[in-house]
C-alpha cells in the first residue's frame, strides 16, 4: 500500500474583510474603516486541521498570516480563533461558543462574542459574514451588569454552518436563555452609554 505523506504546511496570508454591521461599524471605527484589532486571531480549516492565523502588524490591511496545507483547495475560517474546533465532512464547524457572559465594550460588542465565518476557494481572500445578531442596549446610568433573557436559547456551544454566505449557529450544549453583559473589571461598572449584546 502506498503511504500518503501528510502534505506540507506552507506560509499563507489571507486578506480578510468583515460584513458591515450597519450602525455599529461607524461607532466602532469612528469612520476610519479599521475593523480588526491588534492581536486578532482566526481559525482556518484546510481540511487537515484547525490552523491559527494572526493579524499582521499593519492592522488596516486586514491581512492574517499562518501556515496551512499546501494541497488545500478550499478554506473555511471562523473568528475568533477557537481551540479544539473541528471541521465536519459537511463543511460545518463544531465546537464554537457564543458566550453567555460577555464583556461590555462602549459603543461596540465583546469581540469574543462576534462570531463570523468565511468560506473560500481563493488562497488569498476571506470575506467574513456575521453569525450573530446584535441587540443594542442604551443605559442612562452606570450598571453592575445588564442581563438579556429570552424565551429561547440565545447562547451556548454548537456548530456553525456556512449556508452559502448566511451562516448560523445551532446549539447543542451549555445552552442559555440569558446573556449577561459584565463590566471589564470585577469591581467595575458599565458606564452609561450604548452597548451591543451578541445573540443567536
Amino acid at each position: 500500500a502506498e503511504i500518503k505523506e501528510e502534505s506540507k504546511l506552507v506560509p499563507m496570508t489571507f486578506t480578510a474583510t468583515q460584513e458591515s454591521n450597519a450602525g455599529t461599524r461607524t461607532a466602532l471605527n469612528a469612520g476610519t474603516g479599521v475593523d480588526w484589532e491588534t492581536g486578532d486571531k482566526i481559525s482556518v480549516f484546510d481540511g487537515q486541521g484547525n490552523r491559527t492565523f494572526t493579524l499582521t502588524e499593519d492592522v488596516e490591511d486586514g491581512k492574517f498570516s499562518g501556515t496551512a496545507s499546501s494541497e488545500a483547495t478550499s478554506f473555511t475560517a471562523v473568528y475568533p480563533y477557537t481551540e479544539g474546533a473541528t471541521l465536519e465532512k459537511d463543511g460545518s464547524v463544531r465546537g464554537i461558543t457564543l458566550p453567555a457572559e460577555q464583556t461590555a465594550t462602549a459603543g461596540s460588542f465583546d469581540p469574543k462574542a462576534a462570531l463570523m465565518m468565511a468560506y473560500t476557494e481563493d488562497k488569498s481572500q476571506l470575506n467574513f459574514k456575521n453569525v450573530v445578531s446584535l441587540v443594542k442596549v442604551t443605559t442612562d446610568f452606570d450598571c453592575r451588569k445588564i442581563v438579556l433573557t429570552a424565551k429561547e436559547n440565545i447562547a451556548g456551544t454548537g456548530k456553525l454552518t456556512y449556508n452559502s454566505g448566511a451562516p448560523s449557529i445551532s446549539l447543542d450544549s451549555d445552552k442559555s436563555q440569558t446573556v449577561t453583559l459584565k463590566p471589564a473589571s470585577e469591581d467595575g461598572v458599565i458606564a452609561a452609554g450604548t452597548y451591543y449584546i451578541a445573540i443567536c
